[in-house]
């Protein structure tokens, strides 16, 4: 798994297949929850924290920035240009994924 090839993202003509494998790689990583924004920046923390708090928040901080150093690199780094316009503006991975996705989902169009 360590030589794992992704294609990079065209449009919407490959989109199915690319974010298979990008949620793929983030699971075997097991930062694939940086998608959906359950890894987040914690808030900061109050000035009369615990240490029992500081701990934690320092391992919510380490966690969410190699989560999301990862994702933000694996997702610049497997897009062509006209995606890369799209998400070149944000600073995390969560911001890019929720652009790309309503970008390239294919939505329904049928009502209920």
């Amino acid at each position: 798994m360590d030589k794992f090839q992704i294609p990079k993202l065209k449009g919407k003509s490959n989109w199915t297949i690319w974010k298979l494998l990008i949620e793929s790689n983030l699971q075997y990583h097991e930062y694939e929850r940086i998608l959906t924004g359950c890894i987040k920046e914690p808030d900061p923390l109050p000035d009369d924290a615990t240490n029992q708090q500081k701990k934690e928040y320092e391992a919510s901080v380490k966690l969410y920035k190699k989560a999301n150093g990862f994702a933000v690199t694996l997702l610049s780094t497997t897009v062509e240009d006209e995606p890369m316009q799209l998400i070149m503006m944000f600073k995390n991975a969560y911001e890019m994924w929720c652009k790309l996705a309503a970008s390239y989902e294919q939505k329904s169009e049928q009502r209920l």
